[in-house]
């Protein structure tokens, strides 16, 4: 059992890649605004896809409404792939 939880660390480290780099899921709160001297934020939805996205040139994105929003999205999306992870375990487990 002991050798399976190094395995299981290395599926969330993959899961979360995936997540990060590729998740097209529209889930997390953000404000989006134009980068100009006042800007007026909008509240709307953004992709999970942090690590994998190019920045817009001209767009503002604050992720919860927060500057350092970024970093709460990636222990969401780490915390998500650890989720992920120990129900396919579970179901794994279950059904051998």
């Amino acid at each position: 059992m002991r050798k399976f939880k190094h395995g299981k660390l290395g599926l969330v480290a993959f899961i979360f890649i995936l997540i990060s780099f590729f998740g097209k899921i529209v889930l997390y709160p953000c404000k989006s605004s134009p980068v100009i001297t006042v800007p007026k934020y909008i509240w709307k939805l953004c992709n999970m896809d942090i690590l994998g996205r190019v920045d817009w040139v001209g767009v503002s994105e604050k992720y919860f409404g927060f500057n350092q929003g970024k970093i709460i999205v990636l222990i969401l999306n780490f915390v998500i792939a650890y989720l992920i992870v120990s129900l396919i375990l579970k179901l794994y487990k279950k059904w051998i």
